[in-house]
């Protein structure tokens, strides 16, 4: 493929040139026509991608621009070029959860190596200074050591290549990591970054993985839980974090448990102790990370084991009411209602899309 050398400075070049003499003197001298599927963005204006990498060929020592008929202009091709060279390609944004999953499921040889490899990005992607790609020499050095901390004896190389796929993970010969649309919609929308975080543990990681280490290891612990926080004392060792702590209205979760006798709505055990009875108040949408309000509305009255489950996304409650597992999607029971307590079914459906039951929030 003619157009793979060119790099970042030759397309620089070529916007220059497209500013300069306008877009149809642009296209015209080159007999290029108007982008029909994908534009690149630049400093908030549009040019098209596919025309701007042939002339950016022209820019390189020894070449010519290369005619419309030399190139495909497709995501595979030329506007999957100019995202790998961390470029924003318009067109090419709306990266599903579909896309995603079935990427992650094409991915059979090194899985768990991959899985750890797809969470750093992941953990990159969440600071919001992070490029994109990444240096090759700095993620097989970061990379590497994970690998090794975790018991992957796997060349970090090999894992980085054996991820490739077209318009959502980039291994180029300098620079490697999830291509840029991927990575603004890691970087912008907490569901989706909590939702691909469940993906890759579920479909990529076995028991070999302590995932609570691992996931602090690559600043992801607050996406442990739908909570925003691990119940593992000592998860973020590996990472000191400092921060404020969410002060919880307590009234509220009293009246919660208060409405349902501590009865859990999920599986309706009543949990006696030698000085009462027990149950805990379960945030919906979690607080913090997820943004929910610390109210009745997005609280449920669950039992301990429950709690656990429901924080940790191995429960949800189904459009019609239904406690389910997402293991299976075996059924647990109705969800047990009071006509005093109201709860907000918006934050149901939140919860419900974290949870890797597919797809997830679109």
């Amino acid at each position: 493929m003619p157009y793979t050398d060119v790099g970042v400075d030759h397309v620089l070049r070529a916007i220059a040139l497209f500013d300069r003499i306008g877009r149809e003197k642009f296209l015209g001298d080159h007999r290029y026509e108007k982008a029909r599927e994908y534009v690149l963005v630049h400093d908030g204006r549009e040019y098209d991608s596919k025309a701007v990498v042939g002339v950016a060929h022209g820019f390189i020592e020894g070449r010519s621009p290369l005619l419309p008929n030399q190139l495909s202009g497709g995501a595979s091709h030329a506007a999957g070029h100019l995202c790998a060279l961390g470029f924003e390609v318009r067109g090419m944004a709306a990266v599903s959860a579909e896309a995603f999953l079935g990427g992650l499921l094409a991915v059979h040889r090194e899985h768990v190596a991959g899985a750890i490899t797809l969470l750093w990005a992941i953990g990159r992607a969440a600071d919001r200074d992070a490029p994109p790609l990444h240096p090759r020499d700095a993620l097989r050095a970061e990379v590497g050591r994970l690998l090794a901390d975790h018991g992957q004896a796997v060349d970090p190389d090999r894992v980085v290549r054996g991820l490739a796929r077209p318009g959502l993970w980039v291994a180029g010969r300098e620079r490697a990591g999830f291509a840029a649309p991927l990575h603004g919609r890691l970087r912008r929308e907490v569901p989706f970054r909590t939702w691909t975080v469940n993906a890759v543990r579920s479909r990529l990681l076995d028991d070999s993985v302590d995932q609570e280490e691992l996931l602090a290891a690559v600043g992801l612990v607050e996406h442990a839980a739908v909570s925003g926080a691990t119940r593992t004392a000592g998860a973020g060792e590996r990472r000191g974090r400092t921060g404020s702590v969410i002060a919880r209205n307590q009234a509220n979760a009293k009246r919660v448990k208060r409405r349902h006798d501590d009865r859990c709505q999920f599986c309706g055990t009543r949990l006696r102790t030698a000085f009462g009875h027990y149950s805990e108040a379960a945030h919906i949408r979690g607080l913090g990370l997820h943004g929910g309000p610390d109210e009745p509305a997005n609280m449920l009255c669950l039992c301990a084991n429950c709690h656990v489950e429901f924080d940790n996304f191995a429960l949800y409650v189904d459009e019609g009411g239904v406690v389910r597992r997402v293991r299976d999607r075996s059924e647990v029971g109705p969800l047990r209602r009071h006509p005093e307590h109201d709860i907000d079914e918006e934050h149901l459906t939140y919860h419900r899309e974290l949870c890797v039951i597919g797809p997830s929030p679109a």
